[in-house]
């Protein structure tokens, strides 16, 4: 399984030791809060932010408070890892315990039906309770991976 994805920024330089940690940092915007609706509607958009980031191991994430017109009016920062604490003391609205084990028993279901090479597609209709799991392709990778990366990680 591949997990990849984008990173906006980084905080600093580049670590001279390689084994050190890069910080990386997502930016993001987000609307004023106005009403508590817009508070609720704000730890909602909180839970995408932190996926991405937590699962891509990016420690920081900056956010721009935006007015209806767009322009900025603050900018805030966030750890990740304090992130799944704002829920807790707002609406109560996800649980970053309760996302993890999801997604962990997720996994493993999806480990037992994808039991072979090639290209594989998931898929879940609108307003449907049932995900569906469907090899497209016998072989390869789905042409998203380059040549020197399939090769760096046949390497032993």
């Amino acid at each position: 399984m591949l997990l990849a994805g984008e990173v906006d920024a980084v905080w600093d330089c580049k670590p001279d030791k390689k084994d050190d940690p890069i910080n990386w940092v997502e930016l993001k915007t987000s609307a004023t809060i106005r009403h508590a609706n817009d508070a609720i509607n704000f730890e909602r958009k909180l839970l995408k932010f932190w996926v991405q980031s937590f699962l891509l191991g990016v420690p920081k994430i900056i956010v721009g408070r935006r007015d209806q017109d767009g322009y900025l009016l603050a900018i805030e920062e966030y750890t990740t890892d304090e992130i799944p604490n704002i829920p807790k003391r707002g609406a109560n609205t996800w649980d970053a315990n309760t996302c993890i084990n999801f997604a962990s028993q997720f996994l493993t279901w999806l480990k037992t039906i994808v039991n072979s090479e090639g290209v594989w597609k998931i898929r879940k209709a609108a307003k449907s309770g049932q995900i569906e799991v469907l090899k497209t392709q016998e072989t390869g990778h789905g042409n998203i991976l380059t040549p020197e990366f399939v090769e760096w990680r046949s390497q032993g």
